[in-house]
This record gives C-alpha cells, sequence and structure tokens, in this order.
C-alpha cells in the first residue's frame, strides 16, 4: 500500500504571503519563513504568489540590499585603522551591489521553486475594481497615500480571482495593518506565527502517523507468514467440527476427519481506523481446501428391533473441495510499554461467522 501525499493533500491550504513579511524575516534568512517555504516543498500547504508581489519582493531585496552596501561604506570609512591588520583585510573588500542583487535573486527564484510556489501571471483585470477601491479609500488603500498601495490592492485582486477560478479559499500572511483590513469572503487573514506553530504540531503529527503506518506495512509483510499460518489454524479448527458434516452424512456417525492440503493466500490490506493507541487493518485471504469424512453407511446396516439400535457393518467416505474469500481484521496495538513492543495480530477471521462449507459432497 502506497501512500500518495498529493491525494492526501488535495484539501492542503493555501497560503499567499505578503511582501510585509518576507521584509519583516530578512527575506529567507528566519527560521520561521524557511519553515513555511519547507512545508510547501513537502506539500503539506500550497502557496501562491502574484508576479506582482514577486517583483515587490525583488525590488524590497534591493532596497534593503542599497541601504545595507551605503552602511557599509560608512562602516569601511569609519574602521579604516583596521585595515592595517592583514588579517582583516579581505572583510573591507568592497561589494558589487549588482552581483549581490542578482545572486540573492537567484538563491530566491530556486527557493520559491524547490517549494512549489505558484506564480500568479497578471491576470485580465478590470481595473475599475482596484480605482474604485482607490477613490473610495476602501482598504488597502487609507487616508495617507502609500506607493505600495497599488500593488497590495492589485496582489489581493489576483488572489481572489484565482481563488474564484479554482474555487478555493486563501490564507493571508501579512503585516501590513491596510492589507490585514481588507475585507473578502475568499480570503482569511490568520497571524502567521501562530499558523506556523499550530500546523507544525499537526505535520509532526501527521509524520507519527506516517511512521507508524510505515511500521505496520513493514510488520504485516514480515509477519505475513504467521498470519497465513494463524488462518490455516483456523480452518483446522473449523473443519474438525464434525457437526459442520451432519447434513452431509444425514446425521450418521463419523469416524474420521482427514483435512487434506490448506491453500491460504493474503494480498495486500486497507487501513479502517486510526486512532492514537491502535490502528485497525482489513484484509481478504482466498483460502482453499479438501477434506475426507469416514462415516457409517447406511446402505450396509441393519436395525435391532430388541435393542432398538441400528448396527452398521462398513463405512463410506465423502469429499469436500472449497475455494472462496474471507475477510481478516488485524489490530497494531500499542501497549503501554510503548510503540517498540506492538505487533500485529488477528483481531477477527471472516467477520466473527463459522467457516459455512457449501461446496459440494463428492
Amino acid at each position: 500500500m502506497v501512500l500518495n501525499r498529493q491525494k492526501q493533500n488535495e484539501n492542503m491550504d493555501i497560503i499567499f504571503i505578503d511582501t510585509s513579511v518576507f521584509e519583516e524575516n530578512n527575506f529567507l534568512e528566519s527560521h520561521r519563513i524557511n519553515q513555511i517555504l519547507k512545508l510547501g516543498e513537502e506539500g503539506y500547504i500550497k502557496i501562491i504568489l502574484p508576479e506582482i508581489t514577486k517583483k515587490e519582493i525583488i525590488n524590497r531585496a534591493r532596497k534593503n540590499v542599497a541601504d545595507a552596501v551605503s552602511s557599509f561604506k560608512k562602516y569601511r570609512d569609519g574602521t579604516r585603522i583596521l585595515r592595517n591588520a592583514p588579517s582583516l583585510n579581505k572583510k573591507f573588500e568592497p561589494i558589487n551591489e549588482v552581483e549581490c542583487n542578482l545572486e540573492i535573486e537567484n538563491i530566491i527564484d530556486e527557493r520559491f521553486n524547490i517549494s512549489k510556489v505558484e506564480i500568479i501571471e497578471y491576470p485580465t483585470l478590470n481595473i475599475g475594481i482596484v480605482f474604485s477601491k482607490y477613490f473610495n479609500k476602501e482598504l488597502p488603500f487609507s487616508e495617507g497615500i502609500k506607493k505600495n498601495e497599488f500593488p497590495d490592492a492589485f496582489a489581493l485582486v489576483t488572489v481572489e480571482e484565482w481563488c474564484k477560478r479554482n474555487k478555493k479559499t486563501c490564507f493571508v500572511f501579512a503585516k501590513d495593518n491596510d492589507i490585514i483590513k481588507y475585507k473578502s469572503d475568499l480570503i482569511q487573514f490568520v497571524d502567521y506565527e501562530k499558523y506556523l506553530s499550530t500546523k507544525l504540531e499537526e505535520v509532526e503529527t501527521l509524520k507519527q502517523r506516517n511512521q507508524r503506518l510505515a511500521h505496520v506495512k513493514n510488520l504485516f509483510y514480515h509477519d505475513k507468514e504467521d498470519i497465513v499460518s494463524e488462518v490455516k489454524d483456523w480452518i483446522s479448527s473449523e473443519l474438525y467440527d464434525e457437526s459442520t458434516y451432519l447434513k452431509y452424512t444425514n446425521y450418521h456417525e463419523i469416524h474420521d476427519i482427514e483435512i487434506g492440503e490448506i491453500e491460504v493466500e493474503i494480498e495486500d490490506f486497507q487501513i479502517t481506523s486510526i486512532s492514537d493507541s491502535a490502528i485497525t487493518l482489513e484484509c481478504i485471504s482466498d483460502i482453499a481446501y479438501f477434506v475426507e469424512i469416514t462415516y457409517d453407511n447406511e446402505n450396509d446396516a441393519m436395525y435391532d428391533d430388541e435393542e432398538k439400535v441400528w448396527h452398521y457393518y462398513s463405512t463410506r467416505t465423502g469429499r469436500i473441495e472449497d475455494s472462496k474469500s474471507i475477510y481478516l481484521t488485524l489490530k497494531y496495538e500499542i501497549p503501554p510499554a510503548g510503540e517498540q513492543f506492538a505487533q500485529l495480530l488477528i483481531e477477527e477471521i471472516n467477520e466473527g461467522r463459522d467457516l459455512n462449507i457449501e461446496s459440494a459432497w463428492k
């Protein structure tokens, strides 16, 4: 059994990360932003990003680089005395701003690609929607005019259009209050720090569960022969039950039951339930067997009037061959001592019913 994460995560959370969050986390430096991107990489969330937002992230990164280069030049000028120490020479080499920008932009592109970030190209929009918000001072436009308000507005409308087209809703990570207050039925603004903490707990639980499922799978194939042997023992015990054959022998005394080869095949399993302490599996077992029954021959008998009993002078033998499919319920239960002591055991064979032989009598 192979778990398909893509199918499993068809309803995964859709996330839009605003530029303000990248800038607050120094773009790709912080643990939080890297963990969010890793969740996208591993398929636990889907990150969408309008092209306009991606360009805004790059522009803000360039602005931060320019400010840092300017600060570094002041640092170089103010600490000239340190250049007299040969061991510090490389600390004062000038920074090539163009090369630095290119390197950072390439890293951002590569990281977004690894994290499967879907870049939403500029859609065909009714720009009247955006300008109407602008003139009516609706969010993300505010009383004070900021140059980034138009990119924010276009980005939010782009995300809404994506959600409409894909019939999804989206969580938005942002630090800009004008964006956070934006009203939409398709967009929900969340505290990304709290979201990440909660999501990581969910993912960790899911990973532990998946590890447990992998353990169950390994146990199933490792213990398959033991399971088959136990099923064979159950079939034998059912076949040795004389009451099973009374309808075939016309209720005559059975003298011998000889069971031939029993064949049992188990292919795979399906999971029927999962809890913190146990996993229940169900699988189909194809079985085949034959059995010979020796019993009193009613055609070679005489009734004793004095003793009021029948006397049988010979026996006859009948044979039953049968094959069918039965269900097995297996249970992987974790004892208090810990998961390393867990076992995969048969909980129920044939749904708790008798073997129920219905084959023709030969």
